[in-house]
C-alpha cells in the first residue's frame, strides 16, 4: 500500500487560487487534480515544484458576471464563461451545508453530464472529495466549489434514448457491441467536446447506455469498466492525442469511485450508468482498435510505474498512473500497470 500525505495540498491550493480552469492554451488545467493525485502516490515533495512550473501555463481567472440562484441555475448550465458565477455560487451552498450533503444534491443533477469537459468535471471533484476525506481545510472546501463549478459551468449530455437492444452484457461483453464512428464521419475540430458534440448525429450511439449490465455491486461494476477502459486505452491509444483521449475513459471512472462512500444509493445507480455512456462516447468518437499483446509485456512494479510517471511529469501520465494503481489495489489486473507504462510512453511534459 502507498504511503500517501497530503501536507502540501493547500499550500498547492493556495497557490493556484487565482488562476482559472482554462490554460493559455485553451485547454483545461489539471493541476488541482495532479497535485492530489501527487500526494495520493506518496510523492508530495514533488508537488510544489510542479504546481509552479504549470502555472506558468495558466490564465487568471474571469470576473463574475451575474448572481446564480436556487431559482435560475438550469438556465446557467453549461456555459464555460459563468465559471466564476458558479463558484461562487457553491461556496455559498457550502456556507449552509456540509460539503457531503452538497455533493449528493449535486452529483444527483450533473451525473448526466458525466462528460462535460470531457470528464474533467467529474475527475476534478473526485480528487477534491477525496482529499476532503483525508482532512477538512477551508482551502479544501473551497476546491470542492471550485470543482463543482467547473463541472457545472461545461455540463453537457449524451444522447440517451433508452431501448430494448438486441444485446445487453457485463461491460466486457458489451464494448466488444459498440460501434466506433467510421474516421470519414468524424468532425473533430480540435477538442475532445467538439467530437462528443457530434454524437448527436450519431444514429447508433444513443442506444449504448442500454447495452450495459450494471446490477449487482456497484464498485465491482466499476473495476469491471476501469479494467475494460484500460484495455481499451491500450488498443486504441497509438499517439499523444489517442493517449489523452483515452486516458480520461479510465480516470473519470475512478474519481466516480471516490464518491461512492457519499452518495445516496440511487444516485450511485444512476451515475454508473452515465459513466458507462461517458467512456463509450470516447471509444466511439476516437476509436481505432488493434488488438494489444499483453502476454509479450514484462509488468513493471508499482514503484518503478510511480517513478517513471513523475520522472514524465506529463499530467495525463500522473493522473492515469494513480488511479491505475488505486484500481490495481481492489482488484488485481495486469492491464492496469500495462496502461500506466504506455502512458508514460506516448506522453510527454
Amino acid at each position: 500500500m502507498i504511503e500517501t500525505s497530503y501536507n502540501s495540498l493547500d499550500e498547492a491550493l493556495g497557490e493556484l487560487l487565482p488562476y482559472s480552469t482554462e490554460l493559455k492554451n485553451g485547454l483545461t488545467s489539471h493541476a488541482t487534480m495532479v497535485a492530489e493525485a501527487l500526494c495520493a502516490l506518496g510523492k508530495q515533495e514533488e508537488v510544489i515544484p510542479w504546481i509552479q512550473n504549470y502555472i506558468l501555463g495558466m490564465e487568471k481567472k474571469p470576473p463574475a458576471q451575474e448572481v446564480i440562484t436556487d431559482e435560475n441555475w438550469k438556465g446557467a448550465l453549461g456555459k464555460t464563461a459563468r465559471n466564476t458565477d458558479w463558484v461562487l455560487f457553491f461556496e455559498k451552498e457550502l456556507e449552509h451545508a456540509s460539503w457531503k450533503e452538497v455533493l449528493n444534491v449535486w452529483v444527483d443533477r450533473l451525473s448526466p453530464g458525466f462528460c462535460a469537459d470531457a470528464t474533467h468535471g467529474i475527475i476534478r471533484v473526485g480528487h477534491a472529495v477525496r482529499s476532503l476525506s483525508h482532512s477538512e481545510s477551508e482551502i479544501r472546501i473551497r476546491e470542492f466549489a471550485e470543482a463543482l463549478g467547473r463541472w457545472a459551468c461545461t455540463y453537457q449530455v449524451l444522447p440517451d434514448q433508452r431501448t430494448n437492444p438486441l444485446f445487453i452484457g457485463r461491460p466486457r461483453a458489451a464494448i466488444s457491441k459498440v460501434r466506433i464512428v467510421p474516421k470519414e464521419f468524424r468532425k473533430y475540430n480540435g477538442t475532445i467536446v467538439s467530437a462528443l458534440e457530434d454524437l448527436d448525429q450519431d444514429p447508433n450511439f444513443s442506444s449504448v447506455i442500454s447495452m450495459v449490465d450494471l446490477s449487482g455491486d456497484i464498485g465491482a461494476s466499476i473495476s469491471e469498466m476501469t479494467s475494460v477502459f484500460a484495455n481499451v486505452f491500450l488498443e486504441n491509444a497509438h499517439d499523444t492525442l489517442g493517449a489523452i483521449v483515452f486516458t480520461h475513459g479510465v480516470t473519470s471512472l475512478v474519481a466516480f469511485r471516490h464518491l461512492l462512500p457519499f452518495l445516496a444509493e440511487d444516485t450511485k445507480r444512476k451515475t454508473l450508468e452515465y459513466a458507462w455512456q461517458s467512456s463509450c462516447s470516447l471509444y466511439v468518437s476516437f476509436g481505432d482498435p488493434i488488438p494489444f499483446q499483453a502476454k509479450e509485456k514484462k509488468i513493471l512494479d508499482r514503484e518503478t510505474l510511480i517513478d517513471m510517471a513523475v520522472r514524465n511529469g506529463d499530467e495525463h501520465t500522473i493522473k492515469l498512473t494513480e488511479a491505475c494503481l488505486v484500481e490495481n489495489e481492489i482488484h488485481p489486473d495486469p492491464v492496469y500497470f500495462l496502461a500506466s507504462e504506455r502512458a508514460c510512453q506516448l506522453l510527454k511534459a
